[in-house]
This record gives C-alpha cells, structure tokens and sequence, in this order.
C-alpha cells in the first residue's frame, strides 16, 4: 500500500490523511481501506543447480547452498524439481560404485523424469537493448546489440540450435563494423555489442560504462530464445575490444565462454601479474571519480582452465604494440608475453617462447598446451590482415565449430535414462521409499559429483503419501486419534509379524476369515460367537475335532442331528444322559432305528404301534 507522507494542513483547522479537526474541535475520522494487492511471487524452485567455475553449485528454495558439489538431501517418499541452468555439465543421478562407494557407479533411472524448457522464441536478425545506468547517464542509457542469425533453411543445419558468437569492436569502430568483419561465418549466431562513445571500458577510457556486466546481461537474455546454443561461446575482440574479451574470459566464472580469438589484443599490468605468481585480476568499478579514467578496486582470480585461446598479431600496430609499452596510460605487455600469460591461465607446464615457428602463410606460430592456447604473429602487418583472411578463417572455423548440433526443442517430457543429462529444463526426482540412503548426482563422465543423502521424512502435522516405508519402530498413539487401513480398488492389508504380537479391544467385521496354519483362541474371558440377522454358525472341520466343556442348548434349545451322541457326565438341555445310570430324558423329537431288545430300551413308534394291535386281537379289546 502506498503511503503518502504530507504535513499536517492548516485550513479552518487541522487535517491529515486519516482525520480532519474543525475550528469548534469536532473530529472526522475517515477511513482508508488498503485496495493495493501485492503480486503473487511464485515460489523458488526446492533447487537451482547451476555451474561455477566447472563445478555445481545449488539454490535450495531460492538460498545458497554452501561450496561447490555440495551434499544434498532429499526424503524419501517426496518429490523435488530441479531447474537446470548448465552450460558443459549434464545433470545426472548415480548409484554408488559397487567396488568404490566414494565415486558414482551405474545410473539411477527410477522416478526420474524432465521437462524441457520450450520458451517459443527463435533469435533473429535484429537489434536488441539493455538499459544501463552509470555516473555518465544517471537517467538510463539504452545499450545497443545487433545480432546476426545466419539463413540455415534447406541445410542440414536446419531446426538446429546455433552456438554464440559475440563480437567486440575496437576503439572507434561500431556493433556493424564488428558484423561486417564476420559475416562469413555461417554456422554460428552473431552478436554485436555496441561500446559506450565506441570504446570499452578497462580501466582507463573515458568510458565509465561497466561492459562486463553488459556481456553478462546480453548472455543471460540469450536463453530465452529456443535457437540459441549457450554450450559453447566464443569471443572475438579487436584492438580495444580484445582487451575487454580479454578481461571478461579470465574473470568469468560462465564455463560456457570456451573460445578467446583475439587481434591485436594486448594484456596490461592491472590485467596480469607475472611476478606475483602469475596473478589474474577481475575489477569492481568505482563510477564516483569526476576526470577522464575509472577508479578500479582489482581482486585476483582464478580463471577456468582447459579453454581454447587463438590470437593474431600485427607486429606493426602503433597502438597496441607489438613488444608492449604504454598506450592511453596502460602499460602493456608484449604479445609474446602475453600468451604466455593466457597459456599460465590454461596452467601450462611449457616453457615461455621466444621465437615463432614459421607457418606456411609467413606468420610465426607460438603454440602451448597442445594448441588450445596459440598466437600467429604477422611481421609487416599493422591491423589489417586482409591478405591472410582465408588462412585465419579457416583456424577460426576449425576452432569454433562444435562437434553435435542440438536439435530446436519442442515440448517433451522424457523419463528414464532419457531423462539424464540434461543442462536446462526442469528435473524431476520422486524418492522411491525403498532408494539407497546414499546416491551421486554427477555430470555424465562423472569428473563432477556431489553427494545426495536419502533420508527418512520427518513430519508434524497432516500429511498425504503416495507410499510409506517404515524400517523402524511405527507409533500411532494420539489421544482420540483414528487410524483407518482401509485400501479401495484392489489393495490389501497384510499384517505378518515373525514373532507373536497382540490385537487386543478391537471388534472385528469380516465377511471372511481365512488361515493357512492353526488357529488357537485362548482367552482369558468370555468367548461369544453370534452371528446376527439371520447369520448362520458352521463347525465342519473335514476331520473330527472335539468340542469340550460346553453346555448345549441351555438358553435356546433346537433340534440336533448327531450320527453318535456319547456322554460320560453331563446334561443335555438340563437332562442328564449316561451310559450307565438310566435317567430322564425329554426330547421334542426322538428317533429311533432299532427294535428294544431289554426292557430299558428306547423303541420305536413302529413297534409300540404293532405291539399294540397284537394285544389288542389277542385280548380283544
């Protein structure tokens, strides 16, 4: 909400935003009401991984982690994303090495899944502007970049990503003066900048601009076009503008930026440092100083090794000078000094140079680090080497042009070992309940990696599970809390302890109760079974069992059907039946099969009737 900060008026009384106060002392509050919606920020990605100086680096929602391939854990049972923005390394997840545990070993490809980034954009031939603001244009100052995108239809380049060429002028020239002098080159893009009253700023110009931030806002703005290949950038500088390719190629920590090819391009001291073990230096400009040059605050780095460095040299340029010396108060090194110094960068063990090896165009070749840093030096050329234009292209096209061309994304969600080394997009990791407790996350040739520590969730509060393993102890003890296991569909409940444990005041409503093994109730208390609603009770075991200590029929009495009824002691609804001791019996039906052979016997219907009929003839009754 705005708040407008304005002194009390005076005006027949007093008044302010929130009341007013008449000249009899009556008060009005008014209310305000806050209509202003703040925007909706989306929250941070669970990480970033990012790469710095060859190595990863992560945000874990939206906050450094600490180091290079750091250690990062992840729980079982939930899901990360991990927004990918590498430039030479692959993300990939690994299983420990089966014979060495401290180094990745096979690929882990479960619940792996990426997205790629499809932002819909394709650069074209054009103009592009960044606004900068320094002490010389404190209103904004709109910064210029022409981009060149060769014409690739009906080549096999087509639908093809097209790697980065960025181009610096030199002093006094222009962006299309830095076209012009590459437009040949046709299977990379060509970007232009434009330098601030044509000059960059490295120190002393009167430029106060700060150009490497410029490099570094044009690249970023580059990803946003789906042609654009940021595995591999090149610089190409002339004169004033190698000096800042220079400059950005040994302070930056993008790996991205592969290639330096300079002409006439020359270090200075605040640049290098020969005598302090090979020093490198990036600088923060200070934009307070009022004169003609820029307060430079230097701090040492460490460039990225195992980069390519080609330079071309004019022995007869009278600005950057061929042996060095001073030009616009910087002290220069000599050219052979300073790929030797480029060659320290690349951290060579060679031996400086003195003298060239001539090449079959008649320049003298220095060479370090098995060519990927190399100078030609040129005896009668000032900065024109148009009469050498065929063989320095051809050392340029050799030296930029990449071994695999990526294909223009479209939208694709890959899975899988598919899924792996990637550099942009979104991965997709959902930890398997039963993953290792300890993985690797590596580029693919696994010179890069960190370690992932897989743990158990720690959770408070309500939570919803796709899956839970517990390899502990599981309690579940909440005052009034229910606990339901009730799966739908086709799931289970499988409760097999290996030792006896107890269920103990639970009601039980199955409509089946199956076992494999014996069953053994032994209770210490009343065992009621009742079935209700016209439920049926069925004993039928398949052999004979026994039913002990049992009274039948005290509360309810029924008919029984038994093949034999054998009792020792006991009664049968309150009557007692014995082998032995006649006694009482009364039974709503009673059959019997055979005829009395004793008097004690029970007879049959049949009988008595037949008897009966005799004994009547015979008496005549």
């Amino acid at each position: 909400m705005a708040v407008v900060f304005k002194p009390f008026e005076a005006d027949y009384g007093y008044k302010s935003p929130g009341f007013s106060v008449d000249t009899e002392g009556n008060v009005v509050v008014r209310t305000i009401t806050n209509t202003y919606t703040p925007p909706v920020i989306p929250p941070a990605p669970d990480f970033n991984v990012n790469e710095s100086q060859g190595t990863f680096t992560f945000l874990k929602e939206g906050e450094a982690v600490e180091g290079s391939n750091p250690t990062i854990t992840l729980e079982r049972g939930a899901t990360y994303n991990f927004v990918l923005n590498l430039n030479s390394l692959g993300f990939n997840i690994f299983n420990i090495d089966e014979n060495d545990p401290s180094v990745p070993g096979e690929l882990y490809n479960v619940n792996i899944q990426h997205q790629n980034v499809v932002n819909g954009l394709n650069l074209s031939t054009t103009t592009l502007s960044f606004t900068q603001t320094w002490q010389q244009e404190l209103n904004g100052f709109n910064r210029t970049v022409q981009t060149l995108v060769p014409d690739v239809t009906g080549t096999p380049l087509e639908n093809k990503k097209l790697p980065i060429v960025i181009v610096l002028h030199d002093q006094g020239d222009t962006s299309s003066t830095g076209i012009a002098l590459n437009n040949w080159i046709s299977d990379s893009i060509l970007i232009a900048p434009q330098g601030y009253d044509n000059l960059w700023n490295v120190g002393y110009q009167t430029s106060k601009a700060d150009d490497i931030s410029f490099i570094d806002d044009i690249i970023t703005s580059l990803a946003n076009y789906d042609n654009v290949d940021l595995r591999t950038i090149t610089l190409i500088g002339y004169g004033n503008g190698a000096q800042l390719a220079m400059q950005y190629y040994l302070q930056t920590t993008n790996a991205a930026i592969k290639n330096l090819i300079t002409f006439n391009g020359l270090l200075h001291e605040d640049q290098y440092n020969p005598l302090a073990d090979d020093k490198f230096y990036s600088y923060d400009l200070n934009d307070n100083n009022a004169d003609g040059s820029t307060i430079i605050n230097w701090t040492p780095v460490e460039p990225i090794i195992s980069r390519k460095v080609l330079m071309f040299n004019g022995q007869q340029d009278l600005r950057y000078l061929y042996l060095g010396g001073e030009y616009q108060n910087q002290n220069l090194y000599s050219a052979v000094d300073t790929v030797y110094a480029f060659a320290q960068a690349n951290q060579t063990f060679d031996t400086k140079l003195t003298e060239g090896v001539a090449t079959p165009d008649s320049s003298l070749l220095f060479s370090y680090n098995n060519s990927d840093v190399r100078m030609f030096s040129f005896e009668n050329v000032a900065n024109n080497f148009t009469l050498f234009q065929n063989s320095i292209r051809s050392q340029i096209t050799t030296l930029i042009t990449p071994t695999s061309y990526e294909d223009v994304p479209v939208s694709t969600i890959l899975t899988g070992e598919d899924a792996q080394n990637k550099v942009t997009g979104t991965f997709t990791f959902e930890i398997p309940v039963d993953a290792p407790d300890f993985l690797y996350y590596s580029n693919n040739i696994r010179t890069q990696f960190g370690s992932v520590a897989v743990v158990q969730p720690s959770i408070i509060g309500a939570g919803v599970f796709s899956s839970i393993l517990d390899t502990g102890d599981l309690l579940a003890e909440g005052q009034n809390a229910q606990i339901r296991l009730s799966p739908t569909g086709s799931g289970t409940v499988i409760i097999n302890p290996e030792t006896t444990g107890t269920v103990n005041n639970v009601n039980i409503n199955a409509q089946n109760l199956s076992t494999s093994g014996n069953v053994s109730l032994t209770p210490n208390a009343d065992v009621t079974i009742s079935p209700q609603a016209g439920g049926i009770l069925t004993l039928r075991p398949t052999d004979i069992g026994l039913v002990d200590n049992v009274t039948i029929g005290s509360v309810i009495p029924r008919n029984g059907t038994f093949s034999t009824l054998n009792s020792s002691q006991g009664t049968l609804n309150n009557t007692t039946i014995g082998l032995t001791t006649a006694a009482q019996a009364a039974f709503t039906v009673a059959t019997v099969q055979n005829d009395p052979a004793s008097a004690n016997d029970v007879t049959k219907k049949e009988y008595v009737d037949n008897t009966a009929t005799v004994l009547a003839i015979a008496l005549g009754v």
